[in-house]
């Protein structure tokens, strides 16, 4: 007690702490409804068979009091006290208590926990279920870790959620029995902080994959056994995890040919990656067009739309329209249509690997606007697609054309754009 008021250089003692604030009962109402003050076996010091010691028993008295009005009385603690000073007596005096368990109630064996060591905001209790110990959240911090519970973390195509192994145990869980969907992919306990984490990446663990006109969607749980089972006698648990990566819809950037190549950062959620348009003069998209290069009208130019960050086993890259202006809105007239709906609208345009992987590329003859600009700007409409075993990401085009749902243009600027100036 003298160190935790006093200041160890001093005599004077630390501000806003006296002897009787030492040993004042933690009083959280919240903390009550969990660990109620069991101080009253601290009472037995103050009667025989201890009174018969003559050591002085006070110390034990405090830290006895102190400890049981902030601590659960469910690990034996409550005995270790008197266990304490009764060894005590025996050492120091040679008197021995021999009436003292019988007394109070407190076996030889309650000091169960000597062999577990918790972390500062745990403490060791028996399980309820089979008499084996765990560490076991402190009831304040247990509050705050239940309502400030982690959320997945989402990093390129990895996702992982950590679990507080303290938490698990008051649910009596046992964290080596929990998996996600693939019942091989289990949790990894940190024994310096005692969490457990769950990870998969991209669509490993059997992850859910699924999407729809704003985002694709990757989702895995995890469990403890099979819930299509019909019965249980166990404690189920089923917690999903969730990331997800928004689709690019329409991304608005412009960039003129005489500045170096333009990329663009596009951050749809947790789960960020790359978007990249780049020209060329050649179909292979070896020679990339800068400042020094010159197109002449009719030559053929090559655009390649590319990503990074994203797996290209699960996902595909669609470009739905390519347009090209005179200026650099998008919405700019006269506007000309090279792709639409993933399909060649320009006689002149080829398109290669639409929809087939993570980039793809299409060809057309350069062109000029009639009494417009000198500069035209290129601008394309893509969005992610998951892939199936059907090649659903693929545009249909010709006859048997795959008609898509309407989308309703620029309701939000994100196009990604280049132009070319004479």
């Amino acid at each position: 007690m003298h160190g935790l008021c006093q200041n160890s250089s001093s005599d004077a003692k630390l501000p806003n702490c006296s002897y009787m604030s030492c040993e004042a009962p933690y009083d959280d109402p919240d903390e009550d409804l969990i660990c109620p003050n069991n101080t009253k076996s601290c009472d037995h010091l103050k009667e025989a068979p201890f009174t018969s010691c003559p050591i002085n028993r006070q110390p034990y008295i405090d830290a006895c009091t102190y400890t049981l009005s902030i601590y659960p009385a469910v690990d034996g603690l409550k005995c270790q006290f008197l266990q304490a000073y009764a060894k005590a007596c025996r050492l120091y005096s040679n008197i021995t208590l021999d009436s003292w368990r019988s007394k109070t109630k407190c076996h030889p064996d309650e000091a169960f926990c000597y062999n577990r060591t918790c972390l500062d905001r745990e403490f060791c209790a028996e399980k309820s279920s089979c008499g084996e110990t765990a560490c076991f959240c402190r009831a304040h911090v247990a509050c705050d870790l239940q309502n400030n519970y982690p959320h997945a973390v989402c990093k390129k195509n990895y996702a992982s959620l950590t679990l507080y192994n303290c938490l698990l145990a008051e649910q009596d869980i046992d964290y080596t029995v929990l998996h996600l969907n693939h019942p091989e992919c289990r949790g990894e306990l940190n024994q310096m902080d005692n969490t457990v984490t769950f990870s998969f990446k991209g669509d490993t663990c059997g992850t859910e994959i699924m999407d729809n006109d704003t985002h694709v969607i990757y989702k895995n749980t995890i469990m403890n056994q099979n819930i299509t089972e019909e019965i249980t006698r166990h404690k189920m648990v089923k917690i999903d995890i969730s990331c997800y990566q928004t689709q690019p819809d329409i991304v608005t950037k412009t960039f003129t040919v005489i500045d170096s190549p333009y990329y663009g950062i596009v951050v749809p959620g947790p789960w960020n990656y790359t978007l990249f348009i780049k020209a060329y003069i050649d179909d292979s998209c070896t020679k990339p067009v800068n400042s020094n290069t010159q197109i002449r009208l009719n030559e053929k130019v090559w655009v390649k739309l590319s990503t990074q960050w994203l797996d290209e086993d699960v996902v595909a890259l669609v470009t739905d329209d390519c347009w090209a202006t005179d200026h650099p809105s998008p919405t700019a007239e006269p506007r000309h249509d090279l792709i639409k709906n993933g399909c060649p609208a320009d006689s002149t345009v080829m398109i290669r690997g639409n929809g087939m992987a993570t980039f793809n590329s299409f060809g057309f003859n350069m062109f000029g606007f009639n009494g417009g600009s000198d500069q035209l700007y290129l601008h394309c409409q893509v969005r992610l697609c998951v892939k199936t075993s059907n090649n659903n990401c693929v545009p249909m085009c010709g006859r048997k054309r795959r008609r898509r749902s309407a989308r309703s243009e620029y309701d939000s600027p994100a196009l990604i754009s280049m132009g070319w100036t004479s």
